[in-house]
């Protein structure tokens, strides 16, 4: 797996609907799957409750495979799988985790203004397709954008730290960020 050393990107980002900068930024190309799941299973050991990480990227760009990782790394007896059409699934390890699917974004506004929103605080919430549900949100979280590569199997995954609990546990994961340019 080839890693780019922490990094703190020096100019804006686009982040949904807003600019921030500068934001530390954590970023691999994985070269199968199983890398994939390897990264989540990492990040997944320093989660806490709070933690929210917002999965982007288009179809079949690993966000289930990633999160597969991160339950892992959560003590999740089973395999996370993709939530799509239930919407939000629940699962118990170190910490209760939520695993939200935003792509049908209506319908999952629906169950977050029923209350389910509450329930971020006291839980890990991991959603994919984030993008379409950029209303819920936290201001604190992991930004996790996975892309495909040049080979079949090769992600881009780049994890943005949008606060400083998301900081601190990336950190936590993966070390502390250098700036770009610096030596």
């Amino acid at each position: 797996m080839e890693t780019r050393r922490n990094s703190v990107e020096t100019s804006s980002q686009a982040l949904g609907p807003y600019v921030v900068s500068p934001l530390p930024t954590w970023s691999w190309t994985s070269q199968a799957p199983s890398e994939t799941v390897a990264l989540g299973e990492r990040l997944g050991a320093v989660l806490a409750p709070g933690s929210f990480l917002a999965l982007n990227g288009p179809l079949g760009a690993g966000k289930t495979t990633f999160c597969r990782g991160l339950g892992r790394g959560l003590a999740v007896k089973e395999p996370l799988a993709s939530p799509t059409y239930l919407l939000c699934r629940e699962y118990t390890g170190r910490h209760e985790v939520l695993h939200f699917d935003a792509y049908f974004q209506e319908r999952l506004d629906s169950l977050l203004m029923e209350g389910l929103a509450q329930e971020f605080r006291g839980k890990v919430v991991l959603m994919e397709w984030a993008e379409k549900a950029s209303a819920w949100l936290l201001d604190d979280r992991i930004q996790a954008t996975l892309e495909p590569g040049q080979e079949e199997e090769e992600r881009r995954v780049t994890l943005i730290a949008t606060g400083p609990f998301s900081e601190k546990l990336l950190n936590q994961a993966f070390g502390a960020p250098v700036l770009l340019g610096t030596s």
